[in-house]
């Protein structure tokens, strides 16, 4: 970036002092107990939850099993998500497959398997899909944004972006 004027030069030297190496998230996977345990703490702070919240002992070898591709992030939405529908139980993590599951034969899809659309193409299908499950509600527990792990106004600004319809013109109502 130096070299292609993107990136002050001076700059560059003076952080190059230190070089941080921070590896992918699948790659420390021994720091998924304590981050699980630091969000857990976050987010009932946050939320003001009445509870202390436990994981439930088999959780931990599920998520220590996850590749984790959306690395800390999705750890973070991962502990979040079960927190919100918690009601003070152990957090089991049911939606984090094992990684030895997701490559397992019988979950392979096969290039011939597969129709090729457009990446927007398929939001917008999908979103439409989940829109008429929750007949076009968007927010709360149960609705498009929940159902999608998305925030609300997120997910409304997507659905504009795509031009989807939603709300009261869901229908081609003016």
């Amino acid at each position: 970036m130096v070299e292609e004027g993107k990136f002050r030069e001076d700059l560059y030297f003076r952080i190059k002092v230190f070089t941080i190496a921070i590896h992918p998230f699948r790659e420390r996977k021994v720091d998924i107990p304590v981050l699980i345990q630091h969000f857990i703490h976050m987010k009932q702070k946050e939320m003001k939850l009445p509870w202390v919240q436990t994981v439930a002992p088999n959780a931990i070898d599920r998520l220590l099993e996850y590749a984790w591709p959306g690395n800390i992030r999705e750890l973070q939405n991962a502990v979040e998500r079960v927190l919100i529908h918690s009601d003070g139980n152990p957090l089991f993590f049911d939606d984090i497959l094992p990684s030895k599951m997701k490559n397992d034969r019988k979950n392979v899809i096969t290039s011939e398997e597969i129709e090729v659309f457009k990446l927007a193409d398929m939001e917008i299908r999908h979103i439409s899909i989940i829109l008429n499950k929750v007949n076009g509600r968007v927010e709360g527990e149960g609705g498009a944004a929940d159902l999608l792990g998305l925030n609300p106004s997120t997910l409304r600004a997507r659905i504009k972006k795509l031009g989807i319809p939603f709300g009261k013109n869901r229908h081609g109502i003016e």
